[in-house]
């Protein structure tokens, strides 16, 4: 059920007055009215006040305690699952579960427009927003989940869509960009230059991989695991730009604003070619004797 449904439910059983007085007021007060309440049996009364007994859902018996957790640019899910469990936020199981549901195409009409969604590691990899947030321990895990989902939506702004119309890639595939972004870039002065190679390489039919190491290493991070589930050949097939031509098939990591801006707008180089040396300078060429005279430079054998 949804926040309305709820208030619906509750005027039913004569705890409020007005089902749309109750929906007007907490609309409002700036609540999502698609929130997502979560099945199950919970003991409210009126005096709760309709915050007090929407809350009481919500968290699903959670404790009044909270904890605020900041989630760096590019950490991919399954470290923000990995910070939430050891915080107490949820456990790592429940989180799984959640975050594996289809449930949330349903509200979020941004994933809607993911192609392929079995085929990917996570299908929300890429979809939760990097930042510092409050949670309930034991806090509902759909809430949990959806509260990431919820801050990307907002932080998705009219300057990123009219950029993206500007451009020939979907929404997926810009975030796609923008994850490799974080873990190829050093910093945000990096950003646009390495996303120009990234597509310089795209548009050219003279090199029909992106060949970035980071996008290999999301798989083989995970590689025990997914052997275990039988997962990690066939997804290597499709996240290791090594082996295929274009982009993985989906981001692999969860981008910042610096690193979805700079997958917005790229500079304009001719460059084809970057390495990194061991104190993070980056060297760029256009052809492949020049890498080579990099890798030498870089003390790169």
């Amino acid at each position: 059920m949804n926040t309305n449904d709820v208030i619906d439910l509750l005027k039913e059983n004569d705890l409020i007055f007005s089902a749309e007085f109750c929906k007007f007021i907490y609309s409002l007060m700036g609540h999502d009215e698609k929130e997502i309440y979560p099945a199950g049996t919970y003991e409210v009364s009126a005096d709760m006040g309709l915050e007090g007994m929407l809350r009481e859902i919500i968290t699903a018996g959670a404790t009044d305690s909270t904890v605020s957790i900041t989630f760096p640019e590019g950490f991919t899910l399954d470290q923000i699952i990995e910070k939430l469990a050891s915080n107490g936020v949820a456990s790592s199981s429940a989180l799984y579960a959640v975050v594996d549901d289809p449930l949330f195409i349903q509200e979020f009409d941004f994933l809607a427009g993911i192609e392929d969604r079995e085929q990917r590691y996570h299908y929300l990899e890429g979809y939760m927003y990097p930042d510092t947030y409050e949670f309930y321990i034991g806090e509902n895990p759909q809430s949990v989940i959806g509260r990431f989902l919820k801050n990307f939506r907002s932080k998705w702004n009219k300057e990123f869509a009219d950029r993206l119309e500007k451009t020939n890639y979907t929404m997926d595939e810009i975030l796609t960009v923008a994850s490799i972004l974080e873990k190829e870039a050093k910093d945000a002065d990096q950003m646009p230059l390495v996303a120009s190679i990234i597509y310089n390489r795209l548009d050219s039919s003279s090199f029909p991989n992106i060949q970035c190491d980071s996008t290999a290493k999301y798989v083989e991070n995970n590689k025990s695991k997914l052997v275990q589930a039988g997962r990690y050949a066939s997804l290597l097939k499709v996240y290791d730009t090594y082996q295929i031509s274009g982009l993985p098939i989906g981001p692999i990591s969860n981008p910042g604003y610096d690193a979805i801006s700079a997958a917005l707008s790229p500079e304009a180089t001719d460059y084809y070619y970057f390495i990194h040396d061991a104190t993070g300078q980056i060297y760029v060429a256009r052809n492949q004797q020049e890498h080579e005279e990099n890798q030498a430079l870089a003390g790169i054998s």
